[in-house]
């Protein structure tokens, strides 16, 4: 694999784990009140909502290891990119970048984002974790 290939790689799995925040946070704190209405006036996204927010055990092991997978991944990857660049101290430099880019860019505005547009973001996401639910099935099937 090419350096490019491998930051390219490195930055769909962040873009994934930021998905991934901001639907939790949209999740948890979506009004159950207003996707009920929705789903009364025949909102089929307002149905899948209220489906995947019935079962945050499943919804929650899912991003669990959905995050705990990418994170992971970008995490190895890019200490791999700069100990190859760098040697041994690209293992301190991987890990002051890949902290700092989680904590800001993937987990703190992600799930600020998520509080601020629950609704919309919960709407969109739901059929995608659904979906993500039953591929991961297995999985969360053992950590329950």
């Amino acid at each position: 694999m090419t350096d490019q290939m491998a930051y390219a790689l490195v930055f769909v799995l962040l873009v994934v784990s930021a998905f991934s925040s901001a639907c939790e946070t949209a999740f948890l704190s979506v009004s159950k009140a207003r996707l009920h209405q929705r789903a009364r006036l025949g909102e089929k996204k307002a149905m899948l909502t209220l489906k995947l927010v019935g079962q945050p055990e499943q919804m929650l092991t899912t991003l669990l290891l959905i995050n705990t997978l990418v994170n992971s991944a970008s995490s190895s990857i890019i200490t791999a990119l700069l100990v190859e660049k760098f040697g041994e101290v690209g293992v301190l430099y991987a890990t002051v970048v890949v902290s700092a880019t989680l904590l800001v860019l993937c987990e703190a505005l992600p799930k600020s984002f998520g509080a601020r547009f629950t609704e919309s973001i919960s709407l969109a996401c739901a059929p995608i974790f659904l979906a993500l639910i039953h591929v991961c099935m297995p999985v969360v099937w053992v950590v329950k």
